[in-house]
């Protein structure tokens, strides 16, 4: 079970955090400028309203995508070249994103050190998590994404992390952010909770899941069809996969105290604000 501590903080948090909405270029252009540490992790919508960052099945192993098309929302392209990329990676990405807010800016050198980076997502510091972040720093570094947005006509073409060096006698890594990430936010994004995703722990379908219902801040339906299809999942059943999600589902409704109910495969979702 959820200790009641982690219950009652993420409520508080819900109460006073502002969900993000469409943002104009000027609110975007901030997020390139250095801000306070939050509780929640900024994302844009475009990333999680998609296939983009999946959810690893056991036993699967990463394929190389050479200008794929993922599955993401109506109006919404996504173009992808690179390794498959999971909610892991996900955690990765946009932990290196909140440094560059917090840090300077996107536009600028991120500086870490892989223990207290580590730590700061939740993984333990052996040394097989060492070389599990670097590789995963590694395929973001090769990734290539093509998002457009045909509502706002917006796009980003580009690394998701661009340079990276590092000393490991001193264990000082430095990473370049590209600025024009700043662009992505524009057309709208969300706050994630960050006690809330680290309680889902290594639940790849409940992390994705959370993520992608964050981005609605009022009650909604969401068919299972849709949702099998926006995570990017191999399966075609969607009565299999409707009993894969219940346990994610389960675990969400405990961690965030949303209410989810299934009936006739759609998922209805209420928020309490």
């Amino acid at each position: 079970m959820v200790s009641s501590w982690l219950r009652e903080s993420s409520e508080t948090r819900r109460q006073v955090r502002k969900k993000a909405a469409p943002v104009t270029k000027q609110a975007a252009e901030s997020l390139a400028k250095p801000v306070a540490l939050s509780q929640c992790y900024g994302i844009p919508n475009l990333i999680l309203r998609s296939s983009l960052f999946g959810i690893e099945q056991r036993g699967e192993k990463r394929a190389y995508h050479k200008n794929v098309k993922m599955a993401s929302v109506d109006g919404v392209n996504i173009v992808y070249t690179g390794e498959t990329l999971y909610q892991s990676d996900l955690d990765v990405w946009e932990h290196c994103l909140r440094l560059a807010r917090t840090g300077g800016g996107f536009g600028r050198e991120v500086r870490f050190g892989l223990k207290e980076f580590l730590r700061a997502i939740g993984r333990k510091t052996g040394g097989k998590d060492f070389d599990w972040l670097k590789a995963s720093l590694s395929r973001l570094q090769g990734a290539i994404v093509k998002i457009e947005d045909a509502k706002t006509k917006r796009g980003y073409r580009g690394q998701l992390l661009q340079g990276w060096k590092w000393s490991e006698d001193e264990d000082s890594h430095v990473l370049g952010i590209n600025k024009d990430l700043a662009s992505l936010y524009a057309v709208g994004w969300t706050e994630i909770d960050r006690d809330q995703r680290k309680a889902l722990g290594r639940n790849e379908g409940a992390k994705w899941l959370h993520a992608y219902l964050s981005t609605n801040n009022h009650s909604h339906d969401y068919t299972i069809a849709k949702l099998m299809y926006l995570c990017g999942s191999k399966q075609r059943d969607v009565r299999k996969f409707l009993y894969k999600i219940k346990k994610p589902i389960s675990l969400i409704e405990e961690i965030t105290g949303w209410s989810l109910n299934i009936k006739n495969c759609v998922l209805r979702v209420d928020k309490h604000p």
